[in-house]
């Protein structure tokens, strides 16, 4: 992490600002979800930097992903290219 994140921080508000973002969709029937905010919106809302929450967005999405996504990735770029679709 960077000087503008410290892992205290990101711990602490990494859930409220995955909350506000497009990263996590739920689909809860017809129920009405307000629009997902922007790095400048869920800043203002939190109290940090537009920096800040940018930072820890990007990280907290990457970490939503399991560990197997990124041992398979490779193996599917590289099956994309010799079949001609990449």
């Amino acid at each position: 992490m960077s000087s503008e994140v410290s892992p205290k921080l990101y711990k602490m508000i990494r859930d409220k600002v995955l909350k506000h973002s497009l990263a996590v969709q739920r689909y809860d029937g017809q129920r009405y979800r307000p629009r997902p905010l922007t790095d400048k919106e869920i800043a203002e809302r939190l109290d940090i930097t537009e920096t800040q929450a940018k930072e820890i967005r990007c990280i907290a999405e990457i970490d939503l992903m399991p560990p197997d996504v990124w041992e398979t990735a490779e193996e599917y770029k590289e099956e994309r290219r010799r079949s001609g679709e990449a």
